[in-house]
């Protein structure tokens, strides 16, 4: 996750402290970790919101370096500079949050825009059948107030296929008379469905 930085060898930890609590740490010494985060906790919490003026982030990223710092201890390099090496990997550590927060609010961001997307699709769709049960219902209800022979007629042209005169042949009715009972059919309905309209 974090560079480590390579810095000249260090020639005596006797003239630098932080040093030689650098060391301790590294050989596997929590105190020395606890010093270094105490003494140099201002110094990083202060660079940090120069870095972004977010103070939940600063302090989560400041937790995590120094998290990660214990849990690679085995792996770390002695430093020239502990303070350079903490604000160097502070600011690889605000970075890849900001990224990581950037990326988690574009992903929410679609998931929010796709629900929309959804719930919009379900609205057109309620609202389509909606309509759907209401022409039924116009239709249902202009149906019903046609004759009884208009009914018949109607049912057998447009729900069954017949043919006119496979119709004229059925009910015994002449060819003008199914014209006649169609038309005047087909004419109610339209009436009777405008009126609800």
């Amino acid at each position: 996750m974090f560079e480590t930085v390579q810095f000249p060898p260090i020639r005596s930890e006797k003239k630098n402290p932080s040093i030689r609590l650098w060391s301790s740490f590294l050989d596997g010494n929590k105190k020395a970790l606890s010093s270094i985060y105490h003494a140099y906790y201002p110094s990083l919490y202060s660079y940090g919101m120069r870095l972004i003026r977010d103070e939940e982030l600063i302090k989560d990223s400041i937790q995590e370096l120094f998290l990660y710092m214990w849990e690679h201890r085995t792996s770390i390099n002695p430093v020239h500079s502990v303070k350079s090496y903490l604000l160097l990997s502070l600011k690889r550590v605000v970075l890849v949050n900001i990224q990581r927060d950037k990326s988690r609010y574009l992903r929410n961001k679609q998931y929010v825009d796709d629900l929309a997307d959804d719930r919009k699709n379900i609205e057109d769709y309620l609202i389509s059948m909606d309509d759907n049960n209401r022409r039924t219902n116009l239709i249902k209800n202009a149906y019903s107030s046609l004759s009884k022979r208009q009914k018949e007629v109607v049912h057998m042209k447009y729900f069954e296929g017949f043919s006119t005169d496979e119709i004229c042949d059925l009910l015994g009715l002449k060819r003008q008379s199914v014209y006649n009972c169609l038309s005047e059919a087909i004419t109610r309905l339209q009436k009777n469905i405008d009126y609800c309209n």
